[in-house]
């Protein structure tokens, strides 16, 4: 299979890592054996360095919320906030090289919403070293750097080092804000979020270090292997990895539109495919959606939610791919979504995550049930998200298929209509590209059987109706072909080939079909030399050409045969008599047979052509849209 223009993939240099791996594991093994032989410890278990403790206290302040800031008058209106951290005493060696106090940046606090972000270029690490307890103590203090007054307290914290932080790890931790001394017990200051690691034993890290080394290099020579043995048979170095169909679905490594283990391809050849533009995602900073995928640096473009009294979203993120990743699916207990209670059935007005009350709107009241308490009914399209909906019009589309090749075409025709009910209501304004591209995808091939299944149910003009709505969508993806939905229709694994030259063909040739049952020969002609034109190796549709394209030439030379005998027959009247000939008869051109409406017509409804067309017309109306906006 040679690669196609439409299928967006990246070959890079088949990579050689175990080399520089192994040279890493012999060092870190050298310097676990010169560390196993010389370190010493006190009676806590800390590491001695020059006949001092060497742990390190490292904390680093993230965030801070809900801060009591009634007390703050900053008449230039820009509140900030600086936070100090002090060690105890009794925590660290004695000498000047222990420094027992540190300071944050200062940063402007968001009044609205009682909040203080550092972000990374604004966060200091506070590293207290020469600690030589197990259970040292801090404090940290935020105040106010007043212009014009002192210092304002805000709140203060006590840190410790809980079991859990002594793996030597990073830990990020909440702890409560408490006021100045005597202040009121039941006023709330606020939480402060803090990332704290603590390092007191430097073989313990080192001998993780050497087995995490070990495990990563058995991975690689394993994948090495596995790859050694298969490249040669799939020809890795000149095939497209789309070539090895079926077999490579459920992998772990990304080649546009399919996956792919070492067994199939090695990683290094492929690249992964990014999350689309417009897909909602989740960062260390919050939810977001992405404007876009910078190829040159491996960065998403991430357009932030508005924060807490916030209405605009004005905040842009830089990310790392390894700093992105798709939004969870939404709650089950969402707004509208029909439910049962103990008291009857009713409707989810809102779900209250603190209490994990789902408050439900009844026929005769609001009700405030207990989670456990409430069951969900099968959700409907109104209601389903957009993934949701793709995947459900998916999985009916697949299973109408099924039934196809069972024979069961009434049933299929209803599965198709179904999927297309669920496309119908997917929110084009806030689908991603990758799900635009899915829901095409799934549109043309449910047009494309619905028109097979009315021709084998001999209902003509259905099938043609399926078959112009399959074109139609069609047209607008040739129209449309350079922009990001055509592009991510190809990393689904849809050729060009596929796309512009045989769903075309296949959906002209069946619209002839139906055509020349209804005795249209004319029209099915010129959708055959489109579709001929298209797929030139395909016999069939040559076949059907030849056949129509002679009936109609015999249908034109008899024509002209009766043209020719009616006006030599008035030209003998003339010759005879001077009188005027009598009116001729009319002569029929065309063997026209009338359609005969069978009654298999009632399964395909008024209503349901509508609904083809109006989801045609959603189609058209958001690749235009995305054109313009491209």
């Amino acid at each position: 299979m040679a690669m196609t223009s439409s299928v967006s993939w990246e070959k890079v240099a088949h990579l050689s890592p175990e080399d520089e791996l192994q040279m890493q594991l012999e060092e870190e093994q050298a310097r676990l054996a010169a560390v196993e032989a010389s370190t010493t410890r006190n009676a806590a278990g800390i590491d001695i360095v020059d006949g001092k403790a060497s742990g390190t206290w490292s904390i680093t302040v993230l965030s801070a919320e809900d801060l009591y800031l009634n007390d703050i008058l900053d008449l230039s209106h820009d509140t900030t906030v600086v936070g100090t951290l002090m060690v105890a005493a009794t925590a660290v060696e004695k000498g000047k090289a222990s420094a027992r106090v540190a300071k944050t940046a200062t940063i402007r606090v968001n009044p609205l919403a009682q909040r203080a972000t550092w972000f990374k270029a604004e966060q200091t690490t506070a590293a207290f070293k020469n600690v030589k307890t197990k259970a040292p103590s801090a404090t940290l203090t935020l105040h106010h750097p007043s212009p014009l007054v002192a210092d304002v307290f805000i709140g203060s914290a006590r840190l410790t080092l809980p079991e859990a932080v002594l793996d030597q790890k990073d830990h990020e931790l909440w702890l409560p804000l408490e006021g100045p001394p005597g202040h009121d017990s039941n006023k709330s200051y606020g939480k402060v979020q803090v990332l704290m690691r603590f390092e007191f034993d430097v073989v313990a890290r080192l001998r993780e270090s050497v087995a995490s080394l070990t495990a990563t290099k058995a991975r690689l020579d394993a994948a090495m292997e596995g790859y050694a043995a298969t490249a040669a048979l799939v020809q890795a170095d000149v095939r497209h990895p789309a070539a090895f169909g079926a077999a490579a679905a459920a992998s772990t490594v990304y080649i546009p539109g399919h996956k792919f283990s070492a067994e199939t391809f090695h990683p290094a050849a492929v690249a992964r495919t990014p999350i689309a533009d417009g897909a909602k995602v989740m960062t260390p900073f919050g939810a977001g959606t992405v404007v876009t995928f910078r190829e040159t640096t491996k960065m998403y473009v991430v357009l932030m939610e508005a924060s807490p009294g916030m209405t605009k979203r004005t905040t842009t993120a830089y990310l790392r791919t390894d700093s992105v990743w798709d939004a969870p699916e939404p709650p089950r207990f969402r707004p509208d979504v029909a439910v049962v209670t103990p008291y009857g059935k009713g409707a989810v007005v809102t779900f209250r995550s603190e209490d994990k009350v789902v408050v439900v709107r009844a026929a005769f009241g609001t009700l405030y049930m207990q989670e456990k308490d409430v069951v969900v009914e099968a959700l409907g399209p109104k209601t389903m998200s957009n993934r949701e909906r793709i995947a459900a019009a998916v999985e009916s589309s697949g299973a109408g298929n099924e039934l196809f090749k069972k024979g069961g075409l009434a049933d299929a025709i209803e599965k198709y209509l179904e999927s297309l009910v669920f496309l119908n209501h997917v929110d084009q304004d806030s689908a991603s590209h990758k799900e635009k591209a899915t829901v095409l995808q799934t549109m043309i091939r449910c047009h494309l059987n619905l028109g097979a299944c009315k021709l084998k149910l001999g209902d003509y003009s259905d099938a043609w109706t399926a078959c112009t709505n399959a074109l139609s969508i069609l047209a607008v993806l040739s129209d449309n072909r350079r922009g990001k939905v055509a592009e991510w229709m190809g990393r689904l694994g849809m050729s060009e080939s596929l796309i512009y030259a045989e769903w075309p063909s296949k959906a002209r040739f069946r619209r002839a079909t139906a055509l020349i049952a209804m005795g249209n020969d004319a029209e099915a002609k010129q959708d055959l030399l489109v579709a001929v034109k298209l797929m030139p190796k395909d016999k069939a549709c040559r076949s059907l050409l030849e056949s129509v394209s002679k009936r109609l030439a015999e249908a034109k030379e008899k024509e002209m045969q009766a043209w020719g005998g009616f006006l030599l027959d008035q030209s003998k009247a003339k010759e005879a008599s001077p009188k005027p000939p009598a009116k001729p008869a009319a002569v029929a051109t065309r063997d026209i047979a009338p359609h005969k409406k069978s009654k298999d017509d009632a399964s395909w409804s008024t209503p349901s052509l509508l609904l083809a067309a109006s989801v045609v017309g959603v189609a058209a109306v958001a690749l235009a849209a995305l054109a313009k906006r491209k």
